[in-house]
């Protein structure tokens, strides 16, 4: 006997007398909650961090450019300083990679068991759901398949979020990647703070749709209606 799920699935075959049992469970099994409400609400203030911090280097940047337009940041002897370009670059580059980094944790938390409870609705892609996040190049393509077919499962929704997150996604990768270059005169420390603020523009798009993806993942995993955000 199959019996009607209210908020999980564990069974999309077809019974013996050959009806469709799809978004029924067998009486008495056992179905998959979900379980990734509380690292969805810490990745989302994460990726809200990250915008933050993205903001503010902006800010930063644009400080920079003015204050070497103005003739700032040269040594005693009106030379470039070197350590200064270090001190700078340093602060500019790795304060977001530092907010990246305690958002991605709960942020894999969140999607490794948003993607098992999506897998207990329907086939998903075989492999594990965190580990394409760190394959070269891989890492590109391969978590927003698998972010797009949970997003699809649990909201039932085109994925038109999840293909503009990942645009956004691939271009900060290449952006950021530009921004490791040599700083030896004033011109090219120019130049790398508007490499700065373009890829802290572009990470800000994408972690606000991140914030947005997750938001409403979890809202339908948990049958409530998205917050505003």
């Amino acid at each position: 006997m199959w019996v009607r799920y209210s908020d999980v699935v564990v069974s999309n075959e077809v019974d013996r007398d050959g009806g469709d049992t799809s978004g029924y469970v067998p009486e008495g099994a056992v179905a998959r909650p979900y379980t990734g409400q509380l690292p969805a609400r810490v990745a989302i203030g994460g990726l809200i961090a990250c915008c933050v911090v993205d903001v503010l280097q902006i800010g930063v940047s644009l400080m920079i450019r003015a204050s070497l337009q103005d003739g700032a940041y040269f040594d005693e002897h009106g030379m470039w300083s070197q350590l200064r370009a270090w001190e700078l670059r340093s602060f500019l580059i790795f304060a977001p990679l530092v907010a990246l980094l305690f958002t991605a944790v709960p942020f894999l938390m969140w999607f490794s068991r948003a993607h098992a409870y999506a897998s207990a609705k329907a086939p998903l892609i075989k492999g594990d759901p965190v580990l394409v996040w760190f394959i070269p190049l891989a890492n590109l393509w391969m978590p927003f398949q698998r972010l797009r077919d949970v997003w699809k499962v649990i909201t039932h929704e085109p994925g038109t979020i999840v293909v503009a997150w990942w645009f956004f996604w691939v271009a900060r990768a290449f952006v950021a990647r530009a921004t490791w270059t040599e700083v030896d005169t004033v011109e090219s420390m120019l130049d790398l703070q508007m490499l700065i603020v373009l890829a802290a523009l572009v990470d800000v798009v994408a972690a606000f749709l991140a914030a947005r993806i997750v938001i409403r993942i979890d809202a339908a995993a948990r049958g409530r209606s998205p917050t505003t955000f």
